[in-house]
This record gives C-alpha cells, sequence and structure tokens, in this order.
C-alpha cells in the first residue's frame, strides 16, 4: 500500500489515499467517492456486513471496484449457492 500511496501522491493527485482497516466497523458516512477492494471478499465471513458498509461509506453516485482471484462462482461455494448452499472455502 505504500508504493500504491507514494506512486499516487507523484501523480498529484491530492485526494487518493490506500489504506488498510477493518472492514466490519468501517463506519464512514458518505465519504468516498470510490471503494477498491482487491483479493478480500473471498476472505471475510461478515461479507454482507462488509457491502453494507461500503454502500453507506460512499458518496451519492460514488463506485465501488470489487476484484478477487474467484473466476467461477461455483469455486466460491463448497455446495452450489443456488441449491441451499453457502459456505466458503
Amino acid at each position: 500500500m505504500a508504493d500504491c500511496n507514494t506512486f499516487f501522491s507523484k501523480t498529484g493527485f491530492k485526494n487518493v489515499h490506500f489504506a488498510e482497516a477493518d472492514l466490519t466497523t468501517l463506519s464512514e458516512k458518505e465519504a468516498y467517492d470510490l471503494i477498491l477492494c482487491v483479493d478480500v471478499m473471498e476472505h471475510i465471513e461478515e461479507d454482507e456486513k462488509v457491502l453494507r458498509n461500503f454502500y453507506n461509506a460512499m458518496k451519492p453516485g460514488g463506485l465501488l471496484v470489487i476484484s478477487n482471484l474467484l473466476t467461477r462462482v461455483d469455486r466460491m461455494f463448497t455446495t452450489r449457492p443456488w441449491e441451499g448452499g453457502s459456505i466458503r472455502y
């Protein structure tokens, strides 16, 4: 994250900051234009809470970008969610 912060500080963007945080306790309201979440969500059991926190933390018209290594939905669950399963690897 330090590399990202250093890079963006050199580009002239003044309002870009990368940080590590406990997303289950994210409590800012309408604070962010963009939330970027990379390779994290598949590790969070309280993912619905985190998504609600993201929604509340974004400014109106904000953008949420989520990326993870999972390439297929059926790999995300030990049983298929459409068959009633929802246990993550």
